[in-house]
């Protein structure tokens, strides 16, 4: 099996699993993951995504029976968790032509469900759909790699409380407390582990 690319290629959820307690063999197999990569986890829930998607942009009814089974729970945990957009907050497609986030020799891929704007600034929501909940610490950590991302990347304003991660079968809410030099120096430690293993695996 040929590698996608030379180049050591993540994206910001496996980035934040990394920046967390993560046994070696599990750091080994999320980077093997995207060295090698497949599209049956990627795709796994793209119809219950696109669907969650239309919703909070165009407030598109939701449609669970037209679902197989693990997408229809998905969505019917979304729709029972009552989850809404705060108010005053406005949800828009993103461009699927943002340039990756390169640091320490790693490519990050940051692709949010969709872009939020508000009065205060603009967000993203990155809505989790698998039956395993997010380990501890994980979804703080994805949503700050998105205000990261488009403040430093993308160069925006960005409000912290309105970067946020969306567990939908659990209904917990992860939203970014602000950018600090500790996430930078995990971030850090994870792209030396990612470029460490990559030539290896």
């Amino acid at each position: 099996m040929s590698p996608k690319t030379a180049t050591p290629t993540v994206s910001f959820s496996t980035l934040a699993k990394l920046m967390g307690p993560c046994t070696p063999v599990k750091q080994a197999s999320l980077i093997r993951a995207h060295k090698y990569p497949t599209d049956g986890p990627k795709r796994s829930y793209q119809n219950a995504r696109s669907q969650v998607i239309d919703h909070l942009v165009n407030q598109a009814p939701l449609n669970p029976g037209a679902l197989r089974e693990h997408e229809r729970d998905a969505v019917q945990a979304f729709i029972a968790s009552g989850y809404a957009l705060p108010p005053g907050v406005a949800a828009s497609r993103p461009t699927t032509r943002s340039p990756h986030w390169n640091f320490s020799g790693v490519d990050i891929s940051v692709f949010p469900d969709v872009d939020l704007s508000s009065a205060a600034g603009l967000g993203a929501l990155k809505v989790h759909f698998n039956k395993e909940a997010l380990p501890r610490g994980v979804g703080p950590s994805m949503a700050a790699l998105l205000h990261a991302y488009k403040t430093s990347v993308l160069g925006q304003t960005v409000s912290p409380r309105h970067c946020i991660i969306y567990e939908a079968r659990t209904g917990a809410l992860h939203a970014c407390g602000g950018a600090t030099s500790r996430l930078l120096s995990n971030v850090t430690a994870a792209c030396q582990l990612i470029t460490s293993l990559w030539p290896s695996l």
